[in-house]
Formats: structure tokens, C-alpha cells, sequence
């Protein structure tokens, strides 16, 4: 039918004074906008105004309805989200949302769905008082309603005033309460995607505190029957928000270390490595580490280094070397827990990750004697050793301070001496970093207390002067 004509004569009938003309329109054109050859035609044809002036309280609602699912069908296209934009289209939009009528609701709340993935139209809609629209949604019956009202609540919440505005009209707890509810567990994921991007605030933690729902969202992620995806991202927000020294203090006092603690057993790997993550950023704490600590939560790190997922080895080597940083209480739970083998197997992992983690572990755990002789009895040196000659420069460097560290014994020199690590530090001296040289000097002036490591240092012709490495 596009292709006779029919498109621009159809749009001027929008504006016939025939309800009845108005009514039969509207429902042919909502089904021809399906296609992106008709929505261009009536786009050329100016009918935007046109359906815009159809969206009035005096309007039938069966034609409404049809303009509605036209503009819906029109706001595909990035050219005409501007133009809706430009027309003060969410304006109009907006009141439909909570009208009585369900297909007007969705027709109405798909188009400010699309508007929305404009950054300029975020606070053009959170300025309407669309935050408030869009919560109350959350309570509706129809779940395509509830999934459209998240998924536009996702994209406006990239956006500081619209993150501003939700908080202002209790939308922290009103999500929480969502989480909450099982029925619409199908929809968790995106309600916890939202809350995850108002967590960018510090404010926002505040207020979450205030209202007691950062209580219940952190009971919702221990519950066994709550969403895996839901539990995840949530996790992964409240870690990320942990970065910020204010919204790692609130959730300190909210005890959250033993809620990632207790994610660690959970069978999903994404789960856990969600709070691996959250553990680490909250080792940023000193008394994040030692409630870690408390908590039962190193034997818990400890076992995750040997899960099968690569992700949640990798978190589990940095979780260890963050929990374990100034904290010699945390060293001896790791080796309580057998880490030393842990650690072991960490440092020949195919990731670089585990390796870096695993060598800044024995860094931090290598200051106490007994902790240097279990190390050396689990065959830590010749590891690390192997990690001096891995591509990654980060493994690299954190090799070589572990391994200055394990110089400190007369077992860990000779361990090296015997592993090559001569040999394999060499090259580490004519590297373009300055910090992996600077780590390799520092390794080797901790293993030359060994005469033997000097000699066959001076011995390699490497260098013809080195006094850092005289024995002592």
C-alpha cells in the first residue's frame, strides 16, 4: 500500500473532524508503521504533530490507543526520537502512562522507553515528574508494563538528575521492594541493573541506609531462592560502590563483608566471583580485612582458588592479596586454610591474574618466619621463579618482590639458586619499565646475600660492577 500513495493522504486524516475518520486512521496507519518505508513517508509527511495532537484527554480512547502504538512504531528511529524531542512529545506521553487503559499505558511507555535511550531526553522526562510515572509501574498487574517501566528506569539512571529525582520520590526503597518480590523474579535482573547505576551516588547509600532497605537488599542476596543474576549484579554494585571511602564506611557498619562471605559457597561462579569482588573492595578497610577475618571468610577465599571457573580463580588470587595486605592475623588464617598450596597452584595458572594475586599474597605473608618456612616447604620459590618469565610485566614485578621477600631465608636463596632464578631474573634488567627493573634490583639484592647467587650472577658477564648484590 505504501508504495500506491497512501501514506501522506492517511496523514491527513489525522486531523479530519470526523472522530470516526480519526479512529479508522490511527488503526491503519499503527499497523502499517511496522515498516521503516512507511514510518520514513509519514516522517516526510509531517505527521508527528498530527499524532501528537491526537494524545489529548478529549480523544477517543480507542484512537489514543492506536496513536499511541503508531508513535511507538515511529520511535524507532533515531531521526524521530529527536523530533518527538524537540516536540515536547514526553509531555504528552507521560499522563498516558497512568491511565486506566493497559494498551494505552504500553503503547505510551514504549515510546518513552525509546525517547529515553536519548541522554537528552532523561531529564527532559525526570523534569515532567516521569520518575514517579515510572515507579508507580512497578505495581502494575501486566508484567510487559512492569519490564518496560525497568528497562526505562536502566537507561534514565546514567543520568545524575534523574538518579537525584528517584531518590527524591523514595524510588531506592520502591526497587528494593520490587527485588523483593518473587513473583516477578523473571524481572529481578533489570530492577537490580537500575539500582546497581543509582548506586553511583554516595547519597544514594545514605538514603538506601536511611530507609532500612539496604537491610533487606542485603537479606534478599542470602536468600536461597532469589535470582542468580539478581544476587550477582547486586553484588557487583554494592562492590563497585564500595570503591568510594563514604559507601564503603555505611556498608561496613551494615556488616556487608558477611554477606559477600556468605555468596562464596553459592554453585553459580558468577555469584561468587561477585563477591570475591565485594570482599576485596572492602578490604580497603583495615577493619573490613579483620572482620573478613572474623567472619570465617579466608577459608572461603581460599577454597575459591581452586573452583574451575577461570573468573573466579581470578578473584579469588586478588581477593587474597588484598585481604591479606597489613594484616598479619589474615597471613595466618591463609595458611591455616592449606593457601600456601593454594597459592601454589595459583602462580601456574594460565591467567595472569592468579599469578599476580598469589605472588603479592606470599609478599604480604612472607614477613613471618613461619610463614617463609611453609612457603618454602610447599615449593612457593620455584614458582615464582617461573612466574619471572611469563609475558604479563605485572606478574613479572609482583614475582620478583615475592620472591625479594623470600630471599630473606637461607632455604628461599638457595631454592632459587637451584630453580634457575638467575638466569630468569637477567633479562628483567634491561626491561623498558622502570618499576619491573626496580623490583628485579630489589630481588636481587635480597637473594646475593647467598655468595653463591652472587657468583654466578657476577659470573654471567652481565655486569662488570654491581655492589648491590655483595654478600652480606
Amino acid at each position: 500500500m505504501a508504495e500506491f500513495g497512501v501514506v501522506s493522504p492517511l496523514v491527513g486524516l489525522l486531523s479530519s473532524p470526523v472522530r470516526a475518520t480519526r479512529s479508522y486512521t490511527t488503526l491503519c496507519l499503527s499497523v502499517m508503521t511496522t515498516s521503516a518505508d512507511v514510518r520514513r513517508q509519514v516522517c516526510s509527511a509531517d505527521g508527528l504533530p498530527a499524532l501528537l495532537a491526537l494524545l489529548k484527554p478529549d480523544e477517543e480512547s480507542v484512537t489514543v490507543e492506536h496513536a499511541a502504538a503508531i508513535l511507538s512504531h515511529m520511535a524507532r528511529e533515531y531521526f524521530t526520537k529527536t523530533k518527538l524531542l524537540s516536540l515536547s512529545a514526553h509531555q504528552l506521553l507521560l499522563p498516558l502512562m497512568t491511565r486506566d487503559d493497559p494498551n494505552i499505558q504500553r503503547h505510551s511507555l514504549e515510546t518513552v522507553c525509546q525517547l529515553v535511550e536519548l541522554h537528552q531526553a532523561r531529564r527532559a522526562v525526570a523534569e515532567e515528574g516521569g520518575m514517579k510515572s515510572l515507579l508507580s509501574l512497578l505495581s502494575s498487574e501486566f508484567p510487559t508494563i512492569q519490564a518496560l517501566a525497568l528497562t526505562s528506569l536502566v537507561s534514565c539512571m546514567n543520568d545524575g538528575d534523574c538518579r537525584a529525582r528517584l531518590r527524591d520520590a523514595d524510588g531506592l526503597s520502591t526497587i528494593v521492594s520490587f527485588l523483593g518480590n518473587k513473583d516477578v523474579s523473571d524481572l529481578h535482573l533489570r530492577a537490580a541493573t537500575a539500582l546497581s547505576l543509582c548506586l553511583h551516588d554516595a547519597e544514594n547509600m545514605t538514603a538506601l541506609q536511611t530507609s532500612r532497605s539496604l537491610e533487606l537488599l542485603l537479606s534478599l542476596m542470602t536468600d536461597a531462592g532469589a535470582n542468580s543474576d539478581m544476587k550477582t549484579c547486586a553484588a557487583s554494585a554494592l562492590a563497585k560502590a564500595a570503591h568510594d571511602e563514604v559507601n564503603r564506611r555505611i556498608l561496613h557498619e551494615q556488616n556487608v563483608e558477611k554477606t559477600f562471605i556468605q555468596l562464596l559457597a553459592h554453585s553459580d561462579g558468577e555469584v561468587v566471583t561477585a563477591g570475591l569482588n565485594g570482599l576485596s573492595a572492602m578490604c580497603g578497610l583495615s577493619s573490613g580485612r579483620a572482620r573478613v577475618g572474623q567472619e570465617g571468610g579466608v577459608v572461603g577465599v581460599v577454597s575459591c582458588a581452586g573452583r574451575e571457573e577461570g573468573g573466579v580463580r581470578d578473584a579469588s588470587a586478588q581477593c587474597l592479596a588484598h585481604i591479606s595486605t597489613d594484616s598479619p592475623a589474615n597471613c595466618k588464617l591463609i595458611q591455616e586454610a592449606d593457601g600456601c598450596v593454594a597459592l601454589v597452584r595459583l602462580l601456574t595458572d594460565t591467567q595472569a591474574a592468579c599469578r599476580s594475586g598469589a605472588a603479592s599474597t606470599i609478599t604480604n605473608m612472607a614477613p613471618s618466619p613461619l610463614a617463609r618456612e611453609e612457603l618454602s616447604a610447599a615449593e612457593v620459590v620455584p614458582a615464582l621463579v617461573s612466574c619471572l618469565e611469563f609475558t604479563d610485566v605485572a606478574v613479572q614485578r609482583s614475582a620478583a618482590e615475592a620472591l625479594a621477600a623470600m630471599g630473606t631465608d637461607s632455604a628461599g636463596r638457595s631454592q632459587f639458586l637451584a630453580s634457575g632464578g638467575v638466569a630468569s631474573c637477567l633479562p628483567l634488567l634491561s626491561s623498558a619499565s622502570p618499576a619491573l627493573l626496580t623490583s628485579a634490583l630489589s630481588l636481587l639484592r635480597s637473594m646475593a646475600r647467598s655468595l653463591e647467587v652472587a657468583q654466578e650472577f657476577c659470573g654471567n658477564g652481565s655486569v662488570s660492577s654491581v655492589p648491590f648484590i655483595l654478600p652480606i
